[in-house]
């Protein structure tokens, strides 16, 4: 009988200290798309085209092609490519002007904010512009190439680990070569441009 009332009391003080242990930890889980290694994605920008005399504003023309690619939790390494071409003809006159580029970035993430994953860092691109015209007088090609910097402030919001909507401030320093037309004009004189700017860009990314 004292054995019996023992184990009920030992069972009774027990119980209230084994309700005392804190409950295991859940494992802790990663922000949404940070597990993920790499992506493909598009950029979008607006773009004020000259051919000729001819002016005309594309509201997302120079569409670069994003590979996001994770090199750590908080770094990622984004090549770039992208292809713009548009060609015009009028009486017996046509004109084409193709802009290849190629660049990368190298994207330091900051510590998010309400499901916001902001980041900085710099961009590199390498540019190559040809100009081609077609008419009476023969035909005459003009290819320059061009180099840009910039750095860089933006952020993405991850919908699902797998795609995400951002934006981005760019300040850009950019450098103009030579023109190096065929036939070569007599008393051509040439010239290299550098100026700066400010672009906004819009980017969508699908990570895998």
């Amino acid at each position: 009988m004292n054995s019996l009332a023992r184990a009920v009391a030992l069972l009774v003080v027990g119980l209230p200290l084994a309700a005392q242990d804190p409950a295991p930890t859940p494992p802790a889980t990663e922000p949404a798309g940070t597990s993920r290694k790499w992506g493909v994605g598009v950029s979008l920008s607006p773009v004020a085209v000259f051919i000729e005399d001819s002016f005309g504003v594309l509201p997302f023309g120079f569409t670069n092609i994003l590979v996001p690619i994770k090199v750590s939790p908080n770094t990622t390494f984004e090549p770039e490519i992208g292809l713009f071409r548009s060609s015009a003809e009028s009486g017996g006159f046509s004109t084409s002007l193709t802009n290849f580029r190629l660049g990368f970035g190298l994207l330091l993430g900051l510590q998010e904010r309400g499901g916001i994953h902001p980041y900085i860092g710099p961009r590199f691109g390498l540019g190559r512009t040809t100009t081609k015209s077609d008419g009476f007088g023969g035909s005459t090609s003009t290819k320059q190439t061009s180099w840009q910097f910039s750095g860089v402030i933006g952020a993405q919001h991850f919908f699902s680990p797998h795609f995400s909507l951002g934006g981005e401030a760019q300040l850009t320093r950019a450098s103009v070569g030579d023109q190096e037309t065929t036939p070569t004009p007599p008393g051509g004189t040439s010239e290299n441009q550098t100026f700066i700017t400010t672009v906004g860009v819009i980017s969508l990314r699908w990570f895998f």
